[in-house]
């Protein structure tokens, strides 16, 4: 049964990632980290970050760095705790947290594809917008 995000998160992302990449079910990585799997599923989706201790074995089933986890784990802290405020007090627009958190999990051609796609919906909204400015020009004339 596949287990939903319901909140994107730094860590949750990055853990599906590696479980996705790992061939690893949600009941097996919690039989490696000696978990239940309603806790691990409570992780995959978002719902609940894990204890020190926790991390540290979801590190070493999954070959992953403490250090970078870690980071992930205090970034959601901050987001979960005080949702779009966070996000706006980074100078980052809310509503493209998804890529920020997204983003750094992309391999380099899938990055270069996005960055792409970014580049050409941003010169369509310029495009329209300048329609816009100029119809509304033409007709107060």
């Amino acid at each position: 049964m596949a287990i939903t995000q319901e909140r994107l998160g730094f860590f949750n992302a990055r853990l599906e990632q590696r479980m996705i990449e790992m061939g690893l079910s949600a009941p097996e990585l919690a039989r490696r980290v000696g978990v239940t799997y309603e806790h691990v599923r409570k992780l995959i989706m978002g719902q609940c970050l894990p204890s020190d201790s926790t991390l540290e074995r979801l590190c070493t089933s999954l070959g992953l760095k403490q250090k970078e986890l870690r980071r992930r784990v205090m970034k959601d802290k901050m987001i979960f705790r005080f949702g779009d405020a966070a996000w706006q007090a980074a100078g980052i627009d809310p509503r493209v947290a998804p890529c920020y958190i997204l983003f750094p999990l992309l391999t380099r051609d899938e990055r270069e594809l996005f960055l792409v796609q970014v580049k050409a919906v941003a010169e369509t909204s310029r495009t329209r917008a300048d329609g816009v400015s100029r119809s509304r020009l033409k007709s107060s004339q």
